[in-house]
């Protein structure tokens, strides 16, 4: 039996998906191998819960240790074999200089260093990695996000008088002011799902779409509104995956996302992808999906195809071999 201890963030509400993926993810492994869950204490990144957080880290035991992604610091504080995974690395590119130095050090040196195994969910962040990380090549694997088994095809009749359009995110990545901007006037309601600030809320308001606006949802919660929606637009400008890609084929809903970073790679066929930095691309990746049945059917189709690439089974098989390379032994 080898026991592999999880290492999650502090818990915080509306912010779920690192715990998500490796529940599913763990929920394939096979039955040599245990998961024991360990959350941090500390939510933020102040020298208090930097301090903490490793401490508490370096008390577990496991045959592997496994940071599993936001938190990546706490890697340095590990007594034993350890792999960590990395979401995306947007943060190290885009932030002022003082604070992108205490990224790489602390997010990125130093726990490349300590870790046998760094694992990129997409191979889009693992190319990011390889730049911050020349020394560490090497060590880099991509593994892929499992698709959650609570989310199952659902079909419905497609509104074509007032479809809904689901819009995931509102930071500024996800793209909310150029997505209103290419809905205008199609004749859709809108949910938001995510906080908005205020100018948001107004640039919303100011359009006439009618919309929604939900946050800290849920995981059940997130999956009825991807059953109550006609199409899922997640023309995002920057993913280190993407998962609302795989959500939406899993569900049966034709999807628009950004031809850039993972999305891409995530997709395949299976979405209608347009340029993120275009209003213009946008709007008419909208006006296709409603307009053209024949070609709604074909994305949910291959977004029926396309999910079973990311099988919990199939992606818990692949951190199994990742554990056997850290301890050099086979495990199944």
């Amino acid at each position: 039996m080898t026991l592999v201890t999880y290492h999650l963030r502090k818990r915080q509400p509306g912010f779920n998906s690192v715990e998500e993926l490796f529940a599913t993810m763990a929920s394939g492994l096979p039955s040599q191998v245990t998961a024991r869950w360990h959350e941090l204490p500390m939510a933020g990144a102040s020298p208090t819960s930097l301090w903490r957080n490793c401490r508490e880290a370096a008390r577990q035991t496991a045959d592997v240790h496994h940071v599993t992604g936001q938190v990546n610091y706490v890697a340095c504080a590990m007594k034993g074999p350890t792999v960590l995974t990395v979401l995306d690395t947007g943060s190290s590119f885009t932030k002022s200089l003082p604070n992108r130095l205490g990224i790489l050090l602390l997010w990125y040196w130093l726990p490349s260093l300590r870790s046998r195994r760094i694992v990129a969910i997409s191979e889009f962040t693992a190319s990011e990695l390889r730049r911050l990380l020349p020394f560490a090549r090497d060590k880099i694997r991509v593994v892929h996000c499992p698709a959650n088994p609570r989310l199952s095809f659902a079909p419905r009749p497609f509104c074509v008088d007032q479809p809904r359009v689901l819009h995931i995110g509102t930071k500024p990545n996800k793209n909310l002011e150029r997505t209103v901007q290419a809905l205008k006037g199609l004749g859709c309601r809108l949910t938001v799902i995510g906080k908005l600030n205020v100018q948001q809320r107004t640039t919303l308001r100011e359009s006439g779409i009618p919309f929604e606006n939900h946050w800290d949802l849920l995981y059940d919660d997130m999956v009825r509104e991807y059953e109550r929606c006609d199409l899922v637009c997640f023309a995002s400008t920057y993913e280190g995956f993407g998962m609302p890609i795989i959500e939406a084929n899993a569900v049966g809903r034709p999807v628009i996302a950004g031809n850039v970073a993972s999305m891409p790679e995530v997709a395949g066929k299976a979405a209608c992808l347009v340029d993120p930095f275009s209003v213009e691309s946008i709007r008419a990746g909208l006006v296709r999906v409603m307009r053209e049945p024949d070609y709604r059917e074909h994305l949910v189709h291959q977004g029926l195809e396309n999910v079973k690439r990311f099988a919990p089974g199939s992606i818990a098989l692949q951190y199994v071999r990742i554990y056997e390379e850290v301890l050099g032994r086979r495990i199944v």
